[in-house]
């Protein structure tokens, strides 16, 4: 069973990466990997050595899809970036769910201050100055690859499904 949960996680974290690494290049997270990663939930449950709370799970996933629907529709986050934060919260569950949020926003934030700060580089070195830059990528409303963050953030995920059968990773 050992080996079907590391399985498990494996194909996990390679959807998370997929999904970043996608995110980076055409700014989309294609439908699939949010699927996969429900998909692979309730295989998880079977082969974890603990009882998982899976309505928990999925009452914690519920509300974080209602919530960044209401982000979607007011244009602050990509639907991609909505279904996957919901898929791998998931996986957080109640448990982890504030830890999952937290290190993706503060990731997020990360993300977005140095894209920004790069159009103000750009910017600087071209002679119409750093904070134009800044304030033109701003009001631009330059694209994010939010994935990258949200792969940040799940490193807190699978930290604590490895931490369940004492193997860290």
């Amino acid at each position: 069973m050992i080996i079907f949960y590391h399985l498990i996680l494996f194909f996990l974290f390679s959807l998370i990466v997929y999904a970043a690494l996608s995110d980076i290049r055409d700014f989309t997270i294609p439908n699939f990997v949010s699927i996969a990663i429900v998909i692979l939930y309730p295989l998880m449950i079977m082969v974890t050595p603990d009882n998982v709370d899976w309505v928990s799970s999925l009452i914690a996933a519920s509300s974080v899809l209602g919530v960044g629907f209401i982000l979607f529709t007011l244009k602050l986050f990509g639907a991609g970036d909505i279904k996957m934060i919901a898929a791998l919260s998931l996986w957080a569950g109640p448990s982890l769910l504030t830890e999952f949020l937290f290190v993706t926003v503060m990731a997020g934030g990360i993300l977005v201050t140095l894209i920004v700060s790069r159009e103000g580089i750009r910017q600087a070195f071209e002679g119409t100055g750093f904070a134009r830059g800044v304030m033109f990528a701003i009001r631009s409303k330059t694209q994010v690859p939010y994935g990258v963050a949200v792969a940040f953030g799940s490193l807190s995920i699978l930290v604590s499904y490895e931490k369940i059968i004492g193997i860290s990773i």
